[in-house]
């Protein structure tokens, strides 16, 4: 067995054997593919599995999520699979293929394919290695474009001269692979990068598609990546009127590891990367992009409603307690706020806004509506007063503990009835 094969963890190892198993079992050869057989080239760890059949992948899939119990999500316009097992482990799996573009940026017609039309119809040779995984030769490597030499060399290459034209999303992926590996890109790739930003080849991808990758590659890399964009000339041809401010970048970044959830970050950068947006424009582009809701609320609220509360903000007395910064920005999420604050300047305002978003922003009161009303509060309008009341008072200091609390919230509705 090839020494690369078995440097897999000795559980993925088991297991992508068994999909050998299996596929040799109904008449097919399996194989694995792609990211992992790079990892592997490269020593590293890798996180997915993906098992090429030439022959039915699908079958194969359901064959193995039957052995383990596991889920199998199935697309048969691709020949697809993908089994998840109770410890929570994914596997892919692809049904060997070629393909054909009737139109560059659309989908391809595929039809099915050898394991060399399989490897040479992707996107880079870094990504084209196969290892075998059947029975009677498992760990036989399969490298027909040459991969390992780039893996070698520290470079990005691609396939043919018509791959970006093909599918223009290789272009995000091209720089993500270089950003993530610390490769260089081959010069004839390069030249294909820089010719296809002088046209519209972004525009031909469908929002969805274009919106991932973009969400991909600055989700790895929310700085580096969006400067590679702009230094390849592609930011525009994502959207017209996007521009990098590193500095602001930088300091997002720095804010978003303890303000945001993993799956909205890309779109916390891409709100920074559209500060001269109009309102209009912002809307224009979570459109083109196809974003998620709050993905899109991210963008949008970063724009005029950030604004206007800086405006509100700038209006507040030197003197104001921190409760009132709080009533002013209570109206935005976190993720909209950190992109705000990484676009000010040292100044009182960023740091009232700081020090909301770090201590004050999660302060409630112990004290819920229910408790409210079995002090004797008319039901209504009246306990959300002294709801707020409460948390003003806890932001500002003046309740600290649960006893002067409740005294606070029996005066308030004594005051309220």
């Amino acid at each position: 067995m090839n020494s690369l094969l078995q440097s897999l963890d000795p559980a993925d190892l088991q297991l992508v054997l068994e999909c050998g198993e299996l596929a040799a079992a109904r008449g097919f050869r399996a194989f694995l593919v792609g990211g992992a057989v790079r990892d592997l080239v490269l020593g590293l760890e890798s996180p997915d599995i993906d098992v090429l059949v030439v022959g039915d992948a699908i079958a194969v899939a359901q064959d193995l999520a039957r052995q383990h119990d596991g889920e199998v999500l199935r697309h048969h316009a691709f020949q697809t699979a993908t089994v998840t097992l109770r410890d929570g482990r994914r596997i892919d799996f692809a049904t060997a293929r070629s393909e054909t573009y009737s139109k560059p940026g659309i989908l391809p017609e595929v039809t099915p394919g050898t394991l060399e039309q399989d490897l040479e119809r992707r996107d880079f040779t870094i990504n084209t290695m196969a290892l075998a995984l059947h029975p009677d030769g498992p760990g036989e490597l399969f490298d027909p474009c040459e991969g390992q030499e780039d893996v070698r060399g520290a470079q990005v290459r691609f396939l043919h001269e018509q791959s970006f034209s093909d599918d223009p999303t290789r272009l995000l992926r091209a720089l993500r692979f270089a950003l993530r590996l610390g490769y260089r890109i081959e010069s004839r790739t390069a030249t294909g990068i820089r010719a296809a930003a002088q046209g519209e080849f972004l525009g031909d991808i469908s929002g969805a598609r274009l919106g991932r990758e973009f969400g991909k590659l600055l989700s790895e890399q929310p700085v580096a990546g969006a400067a590679a964009l702009q230094e390849w000339g592609l930011l525009e041809g994502v959207f017209p009127g996007l521009d990098v401010d590193s500095g602001r970048l930088t300091r997002l970044a720095e804010l978003v590891e303890s303000e945001a959830p993993d799956e909205l970050r890309p779109w916390m950068t891409l709100a920074l990367l559209a500060v001269h947006l109009a309102p209009q424009e912002r809307w224009d582009l979570v459109r083109r992009l196809n974003l998620p809701r709050e993905a899109q609320r991210i963008v949008v609220d970063s724009g005029e409603p950030w604004r206007l509360a800086l405006e509100a903000l700038n209006q507040l007395s030197v003197d104001a307690p921190p409760s009132a910064v709080a009533d002013v920005l209570d109206v935005l999420s976190a993720e909209v706020l950190a992109v705000g604050v990484s676009g000010v300047k040292e100044s009182s305002q960023r740091d009232a806004a700081l020090r909301y978003l770090h201590e004050h922003r999660q302060l409630v009161p112990d004290l819920d509506g229910a408790a409210i009303l079995e002090l004797g509060c008319a039901d209504g309008p009246a306990v959300g007063d002294v709801l707020r009341a409460l948390r003003r008072a806890r932001i500002d200091g003046d309740v600290t503990d649960p006893a002067s609390e409740r005294t606070l919230a029996e005066r308030l509705v004594r005051e309220a009835n």
